[in-house]
């Protein structure tokens, strides 16, 4: 690990936790919608991985371009009023920040840093429209925009992907397809 300071900077906001009555589920989201996506720029740093760390932010600053542009545009539509009457309400921030940290988990480091990342998200939308924050197209535009985002500038690391193989009715064959793209980095 090269950047320890980094992971005690992550660390400081526990040393003064709020007591559990006073975190509501809204407030519990709030702090996945960092969590999530800090992991992910953490987990480059932890797996010397600086390719990762451009195309990170790449995909984190196109995504947040173009869904706080998209809110700014339509602020005057009746899209961008939230449930609750507050204003720029589509897309939803809250998922393009914590959908593009799960989004570049999933496509950079594979389902084992993308399932748990993309529940988070899932439960995260789900408190977000139940507590009328937000409608479902608010989430689903928002995460159409981040998996857009992330799926042009991610790639598998360390570029090796294995996928299943299946044969038609004619071809009887099964089994896994290994891919590996040798690039200078």
């Amino acid at each position: 690990m090269k950047k320890p300071w980094l992971f005690a900077l992550l660390l400081l906001p526990a040393l003064h936790p709020r007591p559990a009555s006073a975190l509501d589920e809204v407030t519990a989201t709030d702090i996945v919608t960092g969590l999530v996506p800090i992991g992910g720029l953490v987990l480059t740093y932890s797996n010397d991985d600086p390719a990762g760390r451009r195309q990170y932010f790449w995909s984190m600053a196109t995504s947040m371009a173009v869904v706080n542009g998209s809110r700014l545009a339509f602020k005057d539509h009746e899209w961008a009023t939230r449930p609750n009457g507050h204003p720029y309400g589509f897309p939803s921030g809250h998922m393009a920040f914590l959908g593009a940290g799960a989004a570049f988990l999933q496509d950079r480091y594979g389902w084992k840093w993308g399932v748990p990342a993309w529940a988070a998200t899932g439960y995260t939308a789900w408190v977000r429209v139940d507590d009328d924050h937000h409608r479902w197209r608010d989430i689903v535009a928002a995460l159409v925009v981040v998996e857009a985002s992330s799926l042009y500038f991610t790639t598998r690391f360390p570029d090796m992907t294995v996928k299943p193989l299946f044969g038609d009715e004619y071809q009887k064959v099964a089994g896994l397809q290994v891919e590996y793209r040798f690039a200078a980095r």
